[in-house]
């Protein structure tokens, strides 16, 4: 088994956030690579921990137990009425008061994402490449 398969549990993301310049165990770049969450926009009691590369898309649950998974990076332009300063619910980003924004999705690669902003199906036509998307083997 490659060693970027290997299980990723809570104990590692830990300790991985006090780190800085970590490679990725898959692509081994380091420019985009590292523990993440979504404790900015999820309820408290549904924050996910992982950890992610934004060079690759590699991306794996800090479960212990999930294998990594292969994503996309899929961006709409997003119309939506949301007024200044209001985080989109689609992608994260602060509204600027303009009536429409990039909004970008990372999902795996089997699923579909649906903007809880403006409603647009985000298919596979809404993807854009990884800077290294390396093969999966």
């Amino acid at each position: 088994m490659p060693a970027w398969r290997a299980p990723y549990s809570l104990t590692d993301w830990l300790h991985d956030v006090g780190s800085r310049g970590l490679p990725c165990p898959r692509c081994g770049r380091d420019e985009d690579y590292g523990p993440r969450d979504d404790a900015a926009t999820a309820p408290p009691d549904s924050v996910r921990y992982y950890r992610a590369c934004k060079v690759c898309g590699m991306f794996q649950k800090a479960d212990g137990r999930s294998e990594p998974y292969e994503t996309l990076v899929m961006v709409h332009v997003c119309l939506s009425a949301v007024a200044a300063g209001v985080v989109c619910r689609g992608c994260g980003g602060v509204r600027d008061g303009r009536p429409w924004h990039l909004c970008s999705r990372v999902v795996p690669t089997t699923e579909t994402f649906i903007c809880p902003e403006c409603g647009t199906s985000l298919t596979k036509s809404h993807a854009i490449p990884w800077p290294e998307p390396g093969p999966w083997s």
